[in-house]
């Protein structure tokens, strides 16, 4: 039949604010896992791959630029773990396979967590706010969906070629509702619903080798960016203004990782058939809210 959308709402009662420094000195209870972080030299990305690495994981993270990239691998190791910063351009294949190669040799093909958060269509989608496409440059296409989705797609290839013979694992994609209603433009909320198929076919055809695949909507979260545009004086920054107050930091929500990463398909499997979950953390509540796709 066609695909069926339950909702539910699963309490997860978060008592502990992230700390500040000394980490968990890998004995965590992701200690001995490798986790790669794609798009974590600031905001979104870096908030995971800290949480991550305070939970004593192997933290591989990637970026375009070597000294963000490099500042935020400080940063993340001073959590606990290790971190493996990695120059790399999720749109161009070349270097994502590169990058899985290296994991390959120096993780001996261990690849326990794929988190796919890589995007660069911020500054595209600023510069053409409120334009209609046919006004825009179709290389906003391009700008917006290379990395932010044909990238997550190479990502997940690569990582499935390492967690499927070893018989387990979870690709994560990083989303937004934008998939499901109108928001900023005409290729973001198309590649945005591409990554929502994405991760519930990848779902369906891994699950039977023990991997799970879940897609993550953040919601409004206070990211560089976003804190940059809500001070400025753009078409943005006064519904930022307004919408602030209900927003998360970068690790907000991240010990809600902790949870998933623990048992992904004991958690998957308790809900859906295909292990794909759409996850909705809210500002104010300790609970989040899981869309399964039947």
């Amino acid at each position: 039949g066609s695909p069926r959308l339950l909702f539910t709402l699963l309490p997860v009662f978060i008592t502990a604010s992230p700390s500040r420094g000394g980490g968990m000195s890998g004995g965590g209870r992701l200690a001995g896992r490798v986790c790669l972080v794609t798009g974590a030299s600031r905001g979104i990305g870096k908030g995971i791959a800290l949480q991550l690495s305070e939970a004593g994981a192997t933290v591989y993270i990637t970026g375009r630029q070597r000294e963000p990239l490099a500042r935020a691998a400080e940063e993340v190791s001073a959590r606990g773990g290790r971190c493996v910063p990695v120059v790399c351009d999720s749109s161009r294949e070349e270097e994502v396979a590169a990058l899985f190669e290296r994991l390959q040799q120096a993780e001996g093909g261990r690849l326990d967590v794929l988190v796919n958060n890589a995007f660069s269509g911020v500054g595209a989608i600023a510069a053409q706010q409120g334009l209609p496409f046919w006004e825009s440059p179709p290389a906003l296409w391009d700008q917006i969906n290379n990395a932010g989705l044909r990238g997550h797609y190479l990502c997940a290839h690569y990582a499935a070629r390492l967690m499927v013979p070893a018989g387990h694992g979870l690709i994560v994609i990083i989303s937004s509702p934008g998939g499901l209603r109108y928001m900023f433009d005409v290729p973001y909320g198309v590649g945005k619903a591409a990554c929502d198929r994405l991760a519930a076919d990848c779902a369906i055809e891994l699950r039977p080798y023990g991997v799970a695949c879940v897609m993550l909507w953040p919601g409004l979260v206070r990211t560089e960016a976003v804190l940059k545009e809500a001070e400025c004086s753009g078409p943005w920054a006064e519904p930022l203004q307004k919408m602030i107050g209900n927003s998360e930091s970068p690790e907000g929500r991240s010990l809600i990782w902790i949870f998933i990463l623990s048992e992904p398909l004991k958690l998957s499997s308790k809900f859906c058939n295909n292990s794909c979950l759409r996850l909705l953390p809210t500002a104010k509540e300790q609970l989040f809210m899981l869309i399964l796709i039947m």
